[in-house]
């Protein structure tokens, strides 16, 4: 067995040699560690921020529906394609393809949430709809080889999907506080 130091702060045990593309993904590592753990964190703190709208008038329902549905969205994705990242793939080729259908799903539920409800005021669909567009065109450049460029997307895209999600949730949490002062 070959031991490799990865950093200072750990040491990874392997059979075999790492490759190029498996380099470049444990150099990530630590940022799709904490985007997950952010986006889990944020998940949770929206679905408290949800509960506090729960006696809402029905003329607000529909706002809060929309903007709670997409941050929903928002982080949900972050966080799976934050754990996707920390799979142990190899290939190239295998990780696009898995990126290209979850990021589909996260661009069809944005989408299905815009055909219920129509459009938000605002960036909030415009953000979440460009990041699964960067994330699609990087699933794809990973399945025609490209690993390198197509990488280099990803983490951007995931950390916009969180930051997006946290205004969103702060928003709701406002709006909650709003309606305790009045």
């Amino acid at each position: 067995m070959v031991g490799r130091a990865h950093g200072d702060r750990h040491r990874r045990l392997d059979l075999a040699p790492m490759n190029g593309f498996e380099t470049t993904v444990e150099r990530w590592h630590d940022y799709y560690v904490t985007a997950g753990g952010a986006a889990a964190v944020l998940l949770g703190l929206l679905f408290v921020s949800l509960s506090l709208h729960l006696d809402r008038e029905a003329s607000e329902y529909d706002v809060l529906y929309r903007v709670g549905t997409q941050t929903m969205i928002n982080l949900a994705y972050a966080l799976a394609f934050a754990l996707l990242m920390l799979v142990p793939i190899s290939d190239p080729t295998v990780l696009g393809g898995v990126l290209l259908v979850l990021s589909l799903g996260g661009a069809l539920d944005s989408l299905r949430t815009i055909a219920r409800r129509g459009w938000l005021h605002g960036w909030t669909h415009y953000v979440s709809l460009g990041c699964f567009a960067v994330l699609v065109l990087s699933a794809l450049v990973l399945l025609l080889g490209d690993a390198g460029v197509g990488l280099y997307f990803v983490g951007p895209a995931i950390g916009v999907l969180i930051i997006a999600g946290t205004r969103n949730t702060w928003e709701l949490l406002l709006r909650a506080r709003g309606r305790d002062a009045s």
